[in-house]
């Protein structure tokens, strides 16, 4: 390989862990700091993850993410077990008409869920 050239993926700057640890390093001073010290930081940002400097300053104002995901929040069921196979045989026979039309035709609820 001549001078000059480089492997690929050999100048690719900061993986995305420590790109993040940088941000967040970083967002507390920059959201904090008066508009010629923002400044500074933003430019040390850009020279260090080579983002350019719009997205760079957008990335360092937003905020930290709130958790690792989707948390899963189940809905309590509207009717009991003894009533469910009543519903699923009334779909079936009503040609599995989608909920929007079946709400048309209102069922009796389980008596014990009033």
């Amino acid at each position: 390989m001549e001078e000059g050239e480089q492997m690929r993926g050999e100048e690719m700057g900061l993986t995305v862990k420590q790109r993040q640890a940088v941000m967040n390093e970083l967002r507390g001073q920059y959201l904090h700091a008066p508009p010629n010290e923002k400044s500074r930081i933003l430019d040390g940002f850009v020279d260090l993850t080579h983002l350019n400097r719009s997205s760079a300053r957008s990335t360092l104002r937003a905020r930290a993410t709130q958790g690792t995901g989707l948390v899963h929040r189940p809905w309590a069921s509207v009717y009991t077990a003894a009533v469910i196979p009543v519903l699923t045989e009334f779909w079936r026979l009503s040609d599995r008409l989608c909920g929007k039309r079946l709400a048309h035709h209102p069922l009796p609820r389980d008596p014990g869920t009033a």
